[in-house]
């Protein structure tokens, strides 16, 4: 009985604390102040005592921290990892449903609660003299200072050491420019991004139709836009691709485990964010964006390996522009314009970026094998890279020894270790003469759609209303 009263008291003090919280919800100014407030009796109380650093020091590495998930997007692929259910564009579910431009990682009242419990914490520790550890403050303030700038400050090697290399702009910028769009990575996007309670559309057969959804309305927007988009298709992966494939299947199975745990929780957001992550481009959905891309007449290519590959080789033969992906390998296999941003939600904001090649070997002072070896040294799906060498060192090593083989004889390997038999001089290979198919077997053509075959394929055969 005695256990049941106190569970009772517990539950009843976590309804009254929702209460308040539910009725100071819309004040958001009020609430910051009163943050502002607490920061400043706790500076004050540090101050005048002139102890508790250690405190004061954890609190602002916490801040700092919570700050960062403030600022990050809950969903953005401008870096996107396979695995990652963050990296998303934003798309709408319905034709008539609004979209916020931006949604954070960590929502402002979640971060404002989590801000004023860390102040009010911090504050009554100050009254409990064994946690008055003495410590040298100007040290600790040196130390915070130089970790929040590590921390905010994101390294890319390319805006770092070649920012001529890049350029902003919008899609009209690309009017009649003609660009070959990563179909597999647009599509995988569009599966993560166009989801309704956590789940992606489907119609009244059970059939997944999100897919369907983000290619169409993406596409029409690049078309209104002056841009003659030609989508690439995966083919089979080559064999050395193997290992990447099998970690990002592991992924996936504990993914899908971990969603079973989350669904039978009732946990909605782990459930979202793990069902992110089992998802997969599969053969059917490969299938009906062909389908749909013939009927809205615009050409698409199957590539016999990897699609970043065969959109690098449509560059390179002169019959497109640049390669739409987000996907960095398209440099390396030889294009000389990338396009980033493409295929993102319009609401989003966010400017095309494109990169150039040229201009990145210039500022890199580099040349082009130079530059697949440095790729190499950072990671790729071809082969494992050596732990410990990051953007920087990678590119001061290549620089000093122009190739991955000079360089393995003069690394420190117990500092570095190098995988065991490294198949660096593979992934070259597949970089440098990859499998694409020639430029007389790809023939360009941008047609009149196809209007009854639309409203029949989709409203009749897929259920879009």
């Amino acid at each position: 009985m005695e256990q049941d009263k106190n569970v009772s008291s517990f539950t009843r003090l976590d309804i009254l604390i929702q209460y308040y919280l539910d009725r100071v919800t819309p004040y958001a100014v009020a609430r910051w102040l009163t943050n502002l407030g607490l920061l400043i009796v706790f500076a004050v109380r540090i101050i005048y005592i002139q102890g508790f650093y250690i405190i004061a020091y954890c609190l602002g590495i916490f801040l700092l921290n919570q700050f960062l998930l403030f600022l990050t997007p809950k969903q953005d692929p401008s870096f996107a990892d396979d695995d990652d259910d963050d990296h998303a564009p934003s798309l709408p579910t319905r034709s008539n449903e609004e979209f916020r431009p931006f949604m954070r990682r960590l929502p402002e009242f979640k971060f404002w609660y989590i801000t004023f419990k860390a102040f009010a914490i911090s504050l009554i520790l100050t009254f409990i003299p064994i946690l008055n550890i003495p410590v040298m403050w100007p040290v600790l303030v040196i130390y915070f200072i130089v970790l929040f700038i590590l921390t905010m400050r994101q390294p890319k090697l390319i805006a770092d050491q070649a920012p001529a290399a890049i350029k902003e702009g919008e899609m009209v910028n690309y009017f009649g420019r003609k660009i070959a769009i990563d179909a597999s990575m647009s599509i995988y996007q569009f599966l993560i991004a166009v989801r309704q309670n956590g789940e992606n559309l489907t119609n009244d057969s059970g059939e997944t139709t999100s897919h369907l959804m983000g290619m169409f309305y993406r596409t029409i927007r690049m078309i209104e836009n002056g841009i003659k988009p030609v989508y690439v298709f995966d083919g089979k992966p080559p064999q050395s691709k193997s290992k990447e494939l099998e970690k990002r299947l592991e992924r996936r199975t504990e993914a899908e485990a971990e969603k079973i745990k989350a669904a039978d929780a009732g946990d909605e957001e782990a459930f979202d964010k793990f069902a992110r992550r089992t998802v997969k481009v599969t053969r059917e959905h490969n299938d009906d964006c062909k389908r749909l891309l013939t009927l809205m007449g615009v050409p698409y290519v199957d590539a016999p390996t990897e699609a970043e590959a065969q959109c690098a080789a449509l560059v390179k033969q002169g019959k497109v522009y640049g390669v739409g992906t987000e996907d960095m390998d398209a440099l390396t296999f030889g294009a000389d314009v990338l396009v980033r941003h493409l295929t993102f939600s319009e609401a989003r904001k966010m400017p095309i970026r494109e990169y150039s090649l040229t201009k990145a070997l210039q500022g890199l002072r580099i040349n082009f094998e130079e530059f697949t070896d440095l790729c190499i040294l950072l990671g790729c799906d071809y082969c494992d890279s050596i732990k410990g060498i990051g953007q920087k060192r990678a590119l001061d090593l290549i620089k000093q020894h122009r190739n991955i083989e000079t360089i393995l004889k003069n690394i420190d390997k117990k500092k570095y270790a190098v995988p065991d038999d490294w198949a660096y001089e593979q992934a070259r290979q597949l970089f440098k003469v990859p499998e694409v198919l020639p430029a007389d077997a790809t023939d360009l053509k941008w047609t009149e759609p196809d209007e009854q075959g639309l409203v029949s394929y989709m409203v009749k055969e897929k259920g879009f209303s």
